[in-house]
């Protein structure tokens, strides 16, 4: 199946397809500067691609990136003290097939 399915949903199924859940293990996705940095990055370009096509507004474009630089610096402090982003969680079940 498809992962994006919510754990409560990998339950119900193997439990009617007849598993007996034994283990669940749970591990949260953590991102870290570098990835919010390359998120950044990317609307940083596409800012620039705005910059060129629309020379109206220019200056809102300066204003955005010029707000895409403070959360840059920013979220390098908050990951510092925070170890990452913690957002969304893997998981990996162990099961066994009942006995009828």
């Amino acid at each position: 199946p498809y992962r994006e399915f919510p754990l409560w949903w990998y339950l119900n199924t193997m439990k009617n397809s007849g598993y007996l859940v034994t283990n669940i293990s749970i591990f949260p996705v953590l991102y870290g500067d570098r990835w919010i940095t390359s998120q950044l990055g990317v609307g940083k370009k596409y800012l620039s691609n705005f910059q060129k096509n629309y020379k109206n507004s220019v200056n809102l474009a300066e204003e955005l990136m010029s707000q895409v630089d403070d959360i840059d610096l920013e979220s390098k402090k908050n990951f510092k003290l925070q170890n990452g982003l913690c957002f969304g969680m893997d998981f990996v079940i162990t099961a066994s097939l009942m006995h009828k």
